[in-house]
């Protein structure tokens, strides 16, 4: 299918201003040097989002040969766009029998977007968009919130994780090499992109975490993180992710306890009544004897 071109690589670029001004330089000069107008120079530092690898690649010239300075951290990281032909997307979305408004709500965007999109005004679309309308043309993506559920249960496993591992949703973007931004929509139950998981996975072993689909964390036998005491949603979490991790279903884990699966749901859930000290301990032990059978095996 021939409804997009070639991949742009830009550069997204940040504290261009804050750079310029560590060098001592005004923002005429800069545009001098750099050979373009003031204003465009003006656009750069406070309006443009992304710029091309030409633009990025003069602009350190600019910094390095012109004015011998090093560039700081303006560029964060590359951005990547697809060119789309919009009708040709809207022929294979009708003959995949889909109407607009049902594939409006499949990309989960408003039908103005998608008019714009097969109207031909969009010109570009990012790496989430257009793996997203691969997916429905291909028939992988077909309900929305049947599509949701896991990647919800996803996102709280890896928010859970950079949690435990103690580090911020900035500090964890910036080993995995995205923004701020895309942390919070990834832990919100995002899509996966091409390289989002591998990205993952090096960062958490690089935290000393282990990846399985995020259910086999070896977790702590313990109620807190960082020292900090943890609700009864986080103590739940704990305990349905080390039940996982030890091969036991809800039901199997209740009746290795001798206890109804009632009480169990809403110990990992976070309802009702809270997790007594006899409760906690005679779920640490099973844990821990489980554990133990596993490693003599």
């Amino acid at each position: 299918m021939d409804w997009y071109g070639q991949k742009i690589v830009r550069w997204r670029v940040g504290a261009l201003k804050e750079q310029r001004k560590k060098c001592n330089l005004t923002l005429r000069e800069f545009a001098v040097k750099a050979d373009w107008a003031p204003s465009y120079q003006s656009h750069l530092e406070n309006r443009a989002k992304s710029i091309s690898t030409e633009r990025k690649e003069w602009i350190t010239e600019v910094f390095e040969q012109m004015f011998g300075k090093e560039v700081g951290d303006v560029f964060s990281r590359q951005v990547i766009r697809w060119p789309v032909d919009g009708p040709r997307v809207k022929i294979a979305r009708e003959t995949c029998g889909i109407s607009q408004r049902r594939f409006a709500k499949l990309m989960k965007w408003n039908n103005n977007s998608q008019r714009a999109l097969e109207s031909g005004k969009m010109l570009t679309i990012n790496d989430r968009r257009k793996l997203r309308i691969e997916g429905i043309l291909n028939g992988t993506i077909t309900h929305v919130v049947k599509e949701s559920q896991p990647k919800v249960h996803l996102g709280r496993d890896i928010a859970f994780w950079r949690n435990y591992c103690g580090l911020t949703q900035k500090e964890f973007a910036a080993q995995a090499g995205w923004d701020e931004g895309f942390q919070r929509y990834l832990e919100t139950g995002a899509t996966f992109l091409y390289e989002t998981k591998d990205r993952l996975i090096a960062v958490f072993q690089t935290l000393g975490c282990t990846w399985d689909n995020l259910k086999e964390y070896k977790v702590p036998i313990s109620w807190k993180i960082r020292g900090r005491v943890i609700s009864k949603k986080e103590k739940g979490k704990v305990v349905a992710s080390k039940r996982r991790a030890c091969g036991f279903t809800m039901a199997q884990f209740a009746n290795e306890l001798g206890w109804d699966e009632t009480r169990l749901h809403d110990i990992e859930s976070g309802c009702g009544k809270k997790v007594t000290k006899n409760e906690e301990e005679c779920i640490n032990n099973l844990l821990q004897e489980k554990e133990n059978v596993a490693r003599c095996e």
